[in-house]
């Protein structure tokens, strides 16, 4: 309900829309805010990549291209190559066609798989936890790996985003995506 006063003023009037414009552009944010209390700014993939058991308890946000996905009991396990978080989401480069290195993510729940596809986006929140040997690509390799709280995918179907930075993010947003949480969120 309009009051008297705001039908008669037309500073209200515009005050208003232009609150209301502002805040339909305002970011939404890709996860719940509660999972991001805790995260680790200053985390360093490449020392855990390098030492995956000095960071085991740390909670972490990562992005990343799914490289494959597997799920057992009601769990989920996905490697992914790791990709850079730019402006809180999910970025990549012509510098980074060279293997970034990969990590694995155990989920404790299962995901629709049809998010899980190769080449498919995602970002984490999670908890950094016991590395562990996995075959990727074929072969066996030992990744540091973390236990999942939110996951946000995107399917892409393996189309890389361009690389301007603003297209990127217009690109990403025109993906359908979801978000998985653990039910504490």
């Amino acid at each position: 309900m309009i009051t008297p006063s705001l039908k008669r003023s037309p500073i209200c009037f515009v005050t208003l829309c232009m609150i209301l414009a502002l805040s339909a552009c305002a970011s939404i944010p890709l996860f719940p805010p509660k999972a991001a209390d805790g995260i680790d700014d200053h985390f360093d993939f490449e020392v855990w990549r390098k030492t995956p058991n000095t960071r085991i308890g740390r909670k972490i946000e990562l992005a990343g291209r799914v490289i494959s996905a597997d799920m057992k009991n009601g769990e989920t396990f996905v490697i992914a190559e790791q990709l850079p978080i730019v402006d809180g989401l999910v970025y990549e480069t012509l510098a980074l066609k060279k293997r970034v290195g990969e990590y694995g993510i155990f989920y404790r729940a299962t995901i629709d798989p049809r998010w899980l596809g190769a080449g498919n986006l995602l970002m984490v929140i999670g908890t950094v936890t016991q590395p562990k040997t996995v075959a990727v690509n074929g072969v066996q390799q030992t990744l540091p790996f973390l236990i999942a709280e939110c996951l946000r995918l995107w399917r892409t179907g393996g189309k890389e985003l361009p690389q301007s930075q603003q297209n990127a993010v217009d690109r990403l947003a025109s993906f359908e995506h979801t978000t998985y949480c653990a039910s504490s969120y």
